[in-house]
Formats: structure tokens, sequence, C-alpha cells
């Protein structure tokens, strides 16, 4: 389609008599697009009126460039100190990069940031989050504080990032008897974009050594289909730890369901808690409505309040991590770009300050869905777009999710 358009606008130029001027991929990949572009306009006669430096500004600024551009330098500015990279080892993945040049030339700039945002710091007398972890290490590897501590205690381990895993490293280093204790769940790793490194759990013994390592292989939360289903989806993904869990609750009957969502949101809802207001016969339960964005969010969650038995509430994937509810219906199940799975790709340019992606198909989006199913003490309802489902739900519909799920 992409070849047949091009030969299409080269015939209406022809057949009308127009100019046409070309240009191509390769120029913007080589750093030649824009010289070759300004050469081929000259030789069609078009005169230059440069825009000033303030005009151009003010025209990014109306078209928002200027905020997504600081926003992405924040972003960055974080994720740089909380891996603590060496700038060879950035500049280096730089130029390895597809788009080299857009890399170096916000490396570039982001230098001159880095500088001013650091002299700022010194002359306010302040500190920020990551240069405590920064500083804190670099004052024990240069015995300018030498720590006593007999154990190192640290919860979430799989939210850790570089430069924690070294302050920590720098502990255990200058206090031989300190014992080191971690607890944390790979399968529940969902903060990569904050500068968590899931491989500082994975490859334990390659950072920190000799280690021995403990189940906690009960879950007291969720039924048995529940946890056949969660953990048959996580495990796709072979670099998750392999763990056997198992649960008290064991459930015969069905309490997972997956529904085709209709044209109205609204009426979705309504029918899913009535059934559990229903079901719950007039004892009260909690309900939990998770999106993948904020958007998602019922518009208003005031026409839920007649469920008078029932806390309703909303909350992202994300955010829902950590809680629990009786009920949880998962929403927004469709393949769009905002979809869960979500399709938007960070910006390129923050790979630069992170560790090496996993390569399997949306490794981390199935770890966001787990922690959202996962959150459902009594029942699981998913509504997935009709039109356009979402690849994990048309996984659950395959053979060996059938028996766990309940489809509508």
């Amino acid at each position: 389609e992409y070849l047949k358009g091009i030969e299409w606008k080269r015939n209406i130029h022809q057949q009308f008599g127009t100019k046409l001027i070309e240009t191509f991929s390769y120029e913007r990949q080589e750093g030649t697009l824009i010289s070759n572009l300004r050469e081929k306009l000259l030789n069609a006669g078009c005169e230059f009126e440069p825009l000033s430096k303030n005009i151009m500004f003010n025209r990014l600024e109306e078209l928002g460039s200027i905020e997504n551009f600081v926003e992405l330098l924040g972003d960055f500015l974080n994720l740089r100190k909380s891996n603590n990279f060496p700038d060879s080892q950035i500049t280096s993945k730089a130029e390895k990069s597809f788009d080299s040049k857009r890399a170096l030339a916000f490396l570039e700039i982001f230098q001159e940031i880095h500088k001013s945002y650091q002299q700022y710091l010194i002359e306010k007398k302040e500190v920020d989050f990551n240069d405590q972890i920064l500083k804190a290490t670099d004052y024990i590897n240069r015995g300018r504080y030498v720590p006593i501590y007999k154990y190192v205690l640290v919860d979430e381990f799989q939210d850790v990032t570089v430069a924690k895993a070294n302050f920590i490293i720098s502990i255990l280093k200058k206090t031989l008897s300190c014992k080191l204790f971690c607890v944390g769940d790979d399968w529940q790793s969902i903060f990569r974009f904050q500068g968590s490194d899931l491989s500082i759990m994975t490859q334990f013994k390659k950072w920190f050594g000799f280690y021995y390592r403990i189940f906690l292989d009960q879950t007291h939360r969720y039924d048995s289909n529940l946890l056949n289903l969660s953990s048959k989806f996580i495990l796709k993904n072979p670099k998750q730890i392999t763990k056997n869990l198992t649960t008290n609750n064991e459930n015969i009957n069905k309490s997972i369901f997956l529904f085709k969502s209709s044209s109205d949101d609204e009426t979705d809802l309504n029918r899913i808690l009535k059934e559990i207001s229903l079901a719950s016969n007039g004892q009260g339960a909690t309900v939990l409505i998770i999106g993948r964005y904020n958007h998602d969010k019922p518009e208003d969650m005031t026409v839920f309040e007649e469920y008078t038995n029932l806390k309703i509430k909303f909350m992202t994937a994300h955010l829902s991590k950590g809680t629990e509810s009786d009920f949880v219906i998962v929403i927004g199940l469709s393949s769009r770009k905002l979809g869960f799975p979500s399709a938007i790709s960070d910006d390129p340019l923050k790979y630069l300050a992170l560790s090496e992606r996993d390569d399997f198909p949306y490794a981390e989006e199935r770890r966001v869905f787990f922690v959202a199913i996962t959150r459902a003490k009594k029942g699981l309802y998913l509504i997935e777009d009709k039109n356009n489902p979402s690849i994990f739900t048309q996984e659950l519909r395959k053979g060996e999710y059938k028996k766990l799920v309940s489809i509508h």
C-alpha cells in the first residue's frame, strides 16, 4: 500500500505538471535530510524566509512540544541517576541506536541541563532522592562513613534500581558479617519506567554472590481458579522465575468471567455489579474497577451508588498493586494504542539510561495484567473490546485456560 501511494503521488504530479519534492528515510538516518531538502527546494526555485528563534520557540510551545520535551528531560534525569550508568556507556548506546543523530543531540542538550540542575542543588543546599543514594554509596566506598549493620532488609526487591543495588553492595563489602535479606516477587515487577531493573533479582548471584532462596509459595488471597490461570499466564515468559504456588481455597465453581463489551461501558459495568450485588445476598462486598489508564475511569461513578451493599472504587493497574478486593472488574481490554496491553512505546531516548529490555513480547505489560487480576479475592470479571479485543483476552480464550474461564 505504501509503494502504491508513492506511485500514485508521482503520477498525479506528472499529470498536472506540479513539482514533487521527494525525500527518503535513509537521508534522515544518515543525517543528510535537511541539507538535501534545502538543495532540492533551492533548485526548484524556493526562497527561504528563516523564522526567528523566538517565533520558532513560540510555535513549538503552541504545539505542546516544549512541555513534552521538558517532561522527557525530567524522566531522563531521574533514570540517569537511578541507574547511574557511566557517561561512556550511555554515549555508546546512543551511537549504536537507530536514530543516533537525534540521540547524540539529545545527550548534548541533557548534559547542559544536568550541569545546571546540579549547580542549582548546590546553590540551594538541597539534595534530591537519587543523589542521597549516590552520595551515600560514595561516602561508604571512600570510607567517609563506616556502616556497622548486622542485617540489611530490603522489601519490594523486584523494584530495586542499579544505584540502590550498588548502595547495598557497598554496605556489604564494608561489613563482612552483615547479612542481606530480601523479599520480592519478579512476577510483579511493573516499574521499569521508573528505573527498576528486574535482572538484579533474576540474576541475584551475579550481583550479590552465594544466596539461599525460600519461596513464599502459598497465597491466602485468591482461589485455585485464579491461581492456576495467573500462574500459567505469567510463566509464558521464560525469564520469569518458576514458582509453584498453592492455595487453601480450592474452588470447583467458575470465578473468572470474560465478557465482550457492548456499545456502552456503563451498561456493562451495571450488569456485572448487579450480578455481584445479588450474589452477595445483601452482605457487603468490595469491588475494584481496574483500568490501564486514568482515562478508563467511568465518567460518573455516582451512577453505581444504587448498589448500597457494595463499596466500589476505580484504580489504574499500577496503583492497584498492594491492594485487594472481593471482586475485580478489569476494563479497557482492547488492542488499541491506549488499550491493555498498552501499545504506547516510551521515547527510545529513555532506553539510553535503562537496562536492557526483556525481549519477550509485552513482558512488562504481562506483569501489569498479572498484578491487576490477582487483586481479586472472590471473583474476577474481564470486559474486552468486542471489535478490537486485547491480545491478552484472546489468549485466555484458548484451550489451556478454557476450563478456568467462563466465556460470555
